[in-house]
Formats: structure tokens, sequence, C-alpha cells
């Protein structure tokens, strides 16, 4: 909500202290890199979208959004790519 109301700094403060109690979920963690990206942190954005593509966050819940950890991630990180002036690596990604 905090994203989406352009209150980006709030939004990096409640994602940061959600991740203090639950460090593996794929939400926050989603969340987190799309902020890193947001602030142009584009090394720690490709970090998370990696670590959620590769499987390196820990499945907690069932319930969420499966494309987090695929095509949604995927498609985020040619973005970061593309940011970082990579086209080759961004379409390898799309």
């Amino acid at each position: 909500a905090y994203s989406l109301s352009q209150r980006f700094d709030d939004a990096w403060n409640a994602v940061q202290n959600g991740l203090k109690l639950f460090p593996d979920d794929t939400e926050l963690v989603f969340r987190e890199a799309g902020l890193h990206q947001h602030f142009g942190r584009l090394r720690q954005a490709e970090a998370g979208y990696l670590a959620l593509i590769n499987g390196t966050v820990a499945r907690t819940f069932n319930s969420v959004d499966a494309g987090l950890r695929t095509y949604k991630s995927l498609h985020n990180l040619a973005r970061v790519y593309e940011e970082m002036g990579n086209p080759s690596k961004a379409l390898d990604q799309w």
C-alpha cells in the first residue's frame, strides 16, 4: 500500500520490519527487490530476484503467488539488467 501511495521510504521500513520476523517470506523478498530497484540499488535488486528465481529463499507459505518466484521476478530482473545497460542479459531473462 505504501508503494502504491508513492510512500517508498515507509514501504522500505515496512518491508524491513517484516523481513526481521520472516526473512524467507517470498513476497517480502520480492517487494524488497522492487524497492531496491526503485531506489537505484540495482545489484541488490538483482540479488533479490535471483534468490527467488534460483530457490535460495526458502518456501514458507504455499499460498503465495507462484509468479513471484518465476515470470514476475524474471521480468523485473530483465528490467534491472536494462537499467544496468546490459540489454543482452535482459533479453536472456525475457
